[in-house]
Order: C-alpha cells, then structure tokens, then sequence
C-alpha cells in the first residue's frame, strides 16, 4: 500500500492529483491478496494436482475467488466499509476489478496489477531481505530511480521514461533471478513438493462433505447445480486449514501459520492405521526432512539426491505435469516429482483481462508505456514511447521447462537402486516412453 501510495503521488507531479483516487488505489493495494489461503499458491497447485476444481469456474483454483468473496463480505451493503468506498466514489465490483487488473484505468491497472507494479517490488525486496539473498539493487535506491521520470500519458497509461524505465527493466531482471535461483530452485521446489504430499494425502483422507451445505454452495457459485464435486472439497479444505491453525492441540509455531497446519497434519496422518505403510512413513520422512532443513548446506544436499530432465518446448509441459500427477497418485510417497516452468518475463493480469479481436485472436489491455527499442540501450533522457507489451522485452523469455525428482523413500548411497524408487521411477518412465517424450528430453 504504501509502495503503491508512492508511486502514484510520483506519476501525479501537478494538480491532476485526486485524492479519491489515491484512497481508492491504497485500499486496492491493501487488499489484493487477501483471498491468499496458508501456503499461498502452494495450496492452489495442491487442488489442481487432485483435479479439483471450482464448479462454474475456467480451469484450477485461483485465490482471486476467495478475494472477491472476502471484499464482498467486507463491503457488504450497509457497512461502514461500503459507506466509505460509495463516499469515495467507487463501488465494491470497482475495487474487484482493478485488483484483476481490469479497472480500465491504465495507471492504476498498472501500480496494482501488471508486470511492474506494487506488489513486485514489495516481495522482490521483502523476499531477498529475509532469505538473505543479495541482488544489485538497493530498495531505497531503486524507489527514487523508478519514481525519477514516471508520469502518466494523456491516454492515461503509466509511462516509465529515462532513468525510470532503467529501473523497471532491473526490477524485471531481479524477479526473474528470484525465481530461477530461489523460489523454483531444485531444492526449493522438492521441499515444496513434500509439503504437497503432506498436504494432498491429509485432503485425501480427512476431508468429507458431511460438514458442506451443497445447496448453499451451489447458490453461491451462481446456480442450483455445479457440474464437480470440487468446489465441496475445496470448501471443506479451507474448513480444516482454519481448524487447524486455530487449533488449541498444538502450540503455535514462531515460524508461522504454515508450520502449525503442517505439525497438525502430520501428527494426525503418523497415527492414521487405514493409510498405506509406505505412504505413512514417506509423510513422517518427508516431515522430518523439510523441518530438518537449515542454511545453503543442507539444501545442496538434497540437490545432490535430485534427478533432472530438462525440456525444450512448452507443448510437452501439460503432458509430462500428468504423468508426473498420475506417478504421485499411483504410487503416492515414492518419488517427489517437480514439473517447473519459469513464469514469463513479463508478467501480467488474470486471463479475464484478455479481449477478442474480431479475426477472434487475443489482445491483452495494455497500461504502461516504455522507450522504443532494446531495453539494454536504454538512456537516460530517452522518454517512452511503446507499449509495454509491444517492447523487445516480450523476447525476454525462458524456453523450455525442467523436471525435478527426488527419491523420497531411497535409502543408502544410491537410493535409485531402492524397490519403491524402482518401481515409481519405472511406471513414470514408462508413462513418458508412451507418448515419446523422454527422447526429447537434454
């Protein structure tokens, strides 16, 4: 909130600064991620690899459902909150809206959601301060540099001109750094992975829809009937999430929200006797490992135990992320297998931002404005010009995908050699040799 304060007043030098409007964007900003459930979207790739979807909804979970219907308790009609948002001159599907990305007004799509807004730069520094992670930029720095020469077009996009454009091609380089080195790092990704299957196998065997009122439900999806069964279990997902992190059994962690749901699915899922031996002592091994993990050392350990396949060409991701979910859910607790794709360069809102052209291809609202050009050349008087879409940086893309797997049940020197990891690692490779993909592989 008060990055995107910040740069507002910044791109609005003159009288043209609204005061409404500025409140609006700071509860916006304040807001956007407040439908985020523990693990973040962990959790959301935890309910697409069950196949668990939202009834009347595109494709896999997204916490942007529980943003909206979160705000809309908020600023319920009558409310204060409600009162105060009319008084500014705005509605509750307006703040919904811009927090999509899809208000309508450029600048403001721009600072709350887009390739280089608030958000980003809050993490990217939060993120390297905690992880203790170093990157070129200095955040006290890079705020001046990116506010320097940031203004807003008479068309009402956020233009970055000179030395602002500089610092927002560094914020991108930054990012992408940040995933490629530490949120999708091999040994990252197989600690996620073992919270996954902690995770899954707890939903698995705990959740029922005895608790669910399905006729509600269905009225608050939008009709009388849903087509899955998803939404129910992800409903009684979240019921057990916040059981869970509220419960009295267990003492809360000083480490956090996570670490008290993962302690309280573990103890129950280590006592359940209906759960498959292997299954069973993969969670306790698992929990064991990623609470035992401190500092780089340990890290590099568990990254000498990982096997890589590395792919080029992203037709072949959908079909190696579903044999890799039909390996886990086959032989559950064998093998953590990791299907990583580095997100794009550039970033941007949920699909609904998108638009039909009339020859029916799709066109993306832009809302920022850059020099023309290569980004590398860019000076420091050279004033925007392009749409940020349009710029070479759409070229700054990663190609391919990669695949990690980690012998969770291997023992002894040479766990690949173990009978679970034989077996598991048999039937994945036999998935892939059936569709030809493992020849393509690096």
């Amino acid at each position: 909130m008060k990055i995107a304060s910040y740069l507002y007043r910044k791109a609005f030098k003159n009288d043209l600064f609204n005061e409404n409007e500025w409140r609006f964007l700071r509860i916006a900003a304040l807001l956007h991620d407040i439908g985020h459930l523990p693990f973040s979207h962990m959790i959301e790739e935890v309910f697409n690899e069950l196949n668990w979807t939202p009834g009347l909804y595109k494709t896999s979970y997204s916490h942007v459902l529980q943003t909206e219907k979160r705000i809309k308790q908020i600023f319920r009609v009558g409310s204060d909150c409600e009162s105060h948002l009319t008084e500014l001159g705005y509605d509750v599907d307006d703040l919904i809206r811009l927090i999509n990305g899809n208000y309508g007004v450029g600048y403001l799509d721009a600072i709350i959601n887009s390739a280089i807004d608030a958000d980003k730069i809050d993490y990217i520094f939060s993120d390297t301060d905690v992880t203790r992670r170093r990157i070129s930029l200095t955040e006290s720095q890079f705020l001046k540099d990116i506010a320097s020469e940031l203004s807003v077009t008479p068309q009402g996009f956020l233009a970055f001109s000179g030395v602002s454009a500089r610092a927002a091609f560094d914020l991108l380089k930054a990012r992408r750094h940040l995933y490629q080195n530490l949120y999708l790092s091999p040994s990252m990704r197989v600690l996620e992975g073992i919270a996954k299957h902690i995770i899954t196998t707890y939903f698995l065997h705990e959740v029922n829809l005895r608790n669910i009122d399905i006729k509600q439900v269905a009225i608050e999806a939008g009709s009388l009937t849903c087509p899955d069964l998803g939404l129910y279990k992800i409903l009684e997902s979240i019921n057990h999430l916040e059981k869970l992190q509220t419960s009295e059994n267990h003492i809360p962690h000083d480490k956090g929200t996570e670490w008290q749901i993962i302690d309280g699915m573990h103890e129950r899922l280590r006592t359940n006797k209906l759960l498959n031996p292997i299954v069973r002592k993969s969670i306790s091994r698992g929990y064991e490992l990623i609470t035992a993990t401190r500092g780089e050392s340990a890290l590099k350990q568990i990254e000498r135990r990982i096997k890589r396949l590395s792919f080029n060409g992203l037709e072949l991701y959908n079909k190696v992320s579903k044999n890799a979910k039909t390996c886990k859910l086959r032989m559950p607790g064998r093998l953590i297998i990791e299907v990583v794709q580095f997100p794009k360069f550039l970033s941007i809102a949920d699909e609904r931002n998108t638009k039909l052209r009339s020859d029916n291809t799709k066109t993306f609202s832009e809302c920022i404005v850059v020099p023309p050009g290569s980004a590398a050349t860019w000076y420091a008087s050279q004033k925007a010009g392009m749409a940020l879409l349009d710029s070479t940086l759409k070229d700054e893309e990663v190609k391919g995908f990669n695949v990690y797997i980690y012998p969770l049940m291997g023992d002894g020197d040479n766990p690949y050699e173990d009978p679970n990891i034989k077996q598991a690692m048999n039937l994945f490779n036999r998935l892939m040799e059936q569709e030809s993909i493992i020849e393509e592989a690096e």
